[in-house]
């Protein structure tokens, strides 16, 4: 019997981590799209971060089945995922959905995440990541997979194309990101190293270094709303002063640089390489 045989006439086995600091509505909101599916089985992981109003109790409303962790306020934003996919390990599942939970998944979204799972299954693939790309409100894609850019000595992020095609991906955004248990065990979490941006780079370029193969869900997945303010506000945006750029990356949602600066945070992931988004 292979390791896939047992899943034949099983439904799909999904943990997916959810990690709310007062995000009533929108854990809400993230509980319900994920509920839809009648073919695949979700166990929602939530953890708590301190919650000081009723996204929890609003949460076990929605799926009393949720899996609830306490924190204590301090998981942004990395540390977050890291935990409740560490209790997660422990549920009896086929893996795991790492989901950025502002992405709004379309309608029977996860039918596709079904789908693209069977499509590795069915080619006798034991380890692969599936990923998917997201739009932003000009349905232009704003995140996905990324690949090596070898021209420049810099790290360069330029996307086109569809997360469909994922030949030669080499890194992806965390958006969304379904994990088989089997690669978890072997390849682990996510570098708490990192607070917020480039951990999921990080996480791509060592599964690469390990070999492990990407597959992207075809089309985009949903609509990214996190980046919908960053060409206006964030610390790339032409619409304000360098000074206040600056202030913006050295904050928790920048590029602290003693997060992703140290040369042992890529020296398992990043080879001398640039990457641009594909």
């Amino acid at each position: 019997m292979s390791p896939h045989d047992s899943r034949a006439t099983a439904p799909l086995r999904i943990a997916v981590s959810l990690v709310p600091h007062n995000r009533r509505e929108k854990t809400v909101r993230a509980l319900r799209s994920i509920s839809s599916t009648i073919t695949i089985k979700i166990v929602p992981v939530l953890l708590d971060d301190a919650c000081a109003d009723d996204t929890v109790a609003s949460a076990m409303q929605v799926r009393p089945d949720t899996i609830v962790i306490s924190g204590r306020g301090d998981a942004f934003w990395n540390g977050g995922p890291n935990r409740a996919r560490s209790k997660a390990i422990e549920i009896e599942v086929d893996g795991f959905l790492w989901w950025n939970y502002d992405v709004k998944l379309d309608d029977e979204e996860l039918d596709t995440v079904e789908a693209a799972w069977n499509v590795q299954d069915a080619g006798g693939s034991s380890k692969f990541m599936l990923f998917g790309a997201t739009r932003g409100a000009d349905r232009k894609q704003n995140y996905g997979g990324g690949r090596w850019d070898r021209r420049f000595p810099s790290i360069s992020f330029l996307m086109h194309g569809y997360g469909g095609d994922a030949q030669g991906v080499d890194t992806i955004n965390h958006n969304i990101v379904l994990v088989p248990k089997r690669v978890t065990h072997q390849f682990g979490m996510n570098d708490l190293g990192f607070v917020l941006n480039l951990n999921d780079v990080g996480y791509g370029l060592r599964a690469s270094t390990m070999g492990i193969p990407f597959a992207g869900f075809p089309g985009t997945i949903g609509v990214s709303e996190g980046s919908l303010a960053k060409p206006s506000r964030g610390y790339q945006s032409p619409a304000i002063s360098v000074a206040e750029q600056l202030r913006k990356v050295d904050i928790p949602y920048g590029l602290l640089p003693g997060s992703c600066l140290p040369s042992s945070r890529w020296q398992d992931c990043f080879a001398a390489k640039s990457a641009s988004y594909v």
